[in-house]
């Protein structure tokens, strides 16, 4: 449910789903001649505003604390993280390395057998 409460595009959605149902209750109370004073389509989009309003607010107050709270774990984790990925880039640009210079031997050794065969 998290991954879904820090996403500010969720909200949006949210607040679309439920002015869409309260669109259709107003349409559907009118159509029935029963009218509310505080249900208007001006109360509706104020609803909606406000939960854009709440996801904004959630969704910013939470990126903050996440990122400046981090526990040491988190930070060891993470310089442990990109260390590992700094050495998976050296050994692959070692690997591509050799395998260049195995290829340029190979290519040697063509050109030496083409020019003894001559």
């Amino acid at each position: 449910m998290m991954k879904y409460l820090n996403d500010l595009n969720w909200w949006k959605q949210l607040a679309i789903n439920i002015g869409g149902v309260l669109s259709s209750i107003l349409s559907f109370l009118s159509v029935l001649n029963i009218h509310y004073n505080w249900l208007t389509s001006d109360s509706i989009n104020a609803f909606t505003s406000f939960i854009v309003a709440l996801g904004t607010l959630f969704v910013g107050s939470f990126a903050t604390i996440v990122n400046t709270y981090l526990t040491e774990h988190s930070k060891k984790k993470a310089k442990q993280v990109a260390a590992d990925y700094e050495e998976q880039k050296k050994a692959e640009a070692a690997a591509k390395l050799a395998e260049a210079k195995r290829l340029v031997e190979l290519a040697k050794q063509a050109e030496v057998s083409n020019t003894n065969q001559k």
